[in-house]
C-alpha cells in the first residue's frame, strides 16, 4: 500500500526527506509557509502558516477529503533567532515559540484523526540536540525545543492505545541555511541527508516510537 506522508517545510532536511519519499513512490504532501518553487512537481503542496489554526484545520480537512488518511506526519518546520536575551525582541521570541511549539501542536492535533485511519500511523518531530542542553544566544530556541520534547512525550502516551507512534529526531548542527547562518559556515555540521536517513527509517518503522539524537563527529 502506498504510504501517505505529510511534511512541514521544503528546504534543507525537508528537501532531502521529500526526495527520499518520492523515490519510494510514496504520496508526499508538503505544507509550506510560502510557495516553494523547489518542491518537485510530483509532491503535492499546500501553502499554510502552521501557526494559523483555521488554516491548518482547513488544509488537513482538504488532505482528508483527497487522500482519506495520513500514514506519517513529519513536523519539520522550525525557526531560530540567535541573540542574547537582552538583544532579542519579543517578536523574535514569539516567532520561535509559535512555529516550533504551537505549529507542532496544531499540525498534530488536526492530523490525529487522519492518522487513526492508518494501520501504521506515525508522528515524527524534528527536534534538536538543544532539546537536551543549552547554549548562549539560543534561549528561545532551546526553550521551544525543550517544550517540543515534553509535548512529544505526552503525545506518545496519549496515542499509544490508538497504535500511533510518536518519535523525535534531534540533530545537532546541520549544514543548512537556518537561523540567519548560511550553510557555508557550518562545514563541520551534519549533512541534511544524514538526518533525512534517520527520518526515512522511522517512516519505514511502521509504528515504533523512537527518540534519536544525532550529533556531528567530534573534530580531531
Amino acid at each position: 500500500m502506498q504510504k501517505i506522508v505529510v511534511i512541514t517545510g521544503a528546504r534543507g532536511i525537508a528537501a532531502d526527506v521529500i526526495e527520499r519519499m518520492i523515490k519510494k513512490e510514496y504520496k508526499v504532501i508538503a505544507i509550506t509557509k510560502t510557495d516553494a518553487a523547489s518542491i518537485p512537481s510530483s509532491c503535492s503542496r499546500y501553502v499554510a502558516d502552521i501557526t494559523d489554526e483555521a488554516k491548518v484545520k482547513e488544509v488537513l480537512h482538504q488532505i482528508d477529503q483527497e487522500f482519506g488518511r495520513i500514514d506519517a506526519l513529519i513536523n519539520n518546520a522550525g525557526v531560530g533567532h540567535w541573540k542574547t536575551v537582552e538583544d532579542m525582541t519579543s517578536e523574535e521570541f514569539d516567532d520561535q515559540m509559535q512555529t516550533n511549539v504551537k505549529g507542532v501542536f496544531l499540525m498534530s492535533k488536526y492530523a490525529i484523526p487522519l492518522l487513526r485511519k492508518s494501520s501504521q500511523g506515525h508522528i515524527i518531530h524534528v527536534a534538536s540536540d538543544l532539546s537536551y542542553t543549552s547554549r548562549p544566544k539560543a534561549s528561545a530556541y532551546c526553550a521551544s525545543k525543550w517544550a517540543l520534547l515534553g509535548f512529544a512525550g505526552s503525545l506518545k502516551l496519549e496515542l499509544a492505545e490508538d497504535g500511533i507512534a510518536v518519535s523525535t529526531v534531534a540533530p545537532g548542527l546541520v549544514q543548512t541555511d537556518f537561523g540567519g547562518v548560511p550553510k557555508e559556515k557550518k562545514e563541520h555540521g551534519l549533512l541534511p541527508e544524514e538526518v533525512g536517513a534517520y527520518i526515512d527509517l522511522l517512516v519505514e518503522a511502521n509504528g515504533t516510537s523512537q527518540e534519536i539524537i544525532i550529533r556531528p563527529k567530534p573534530l580531531t
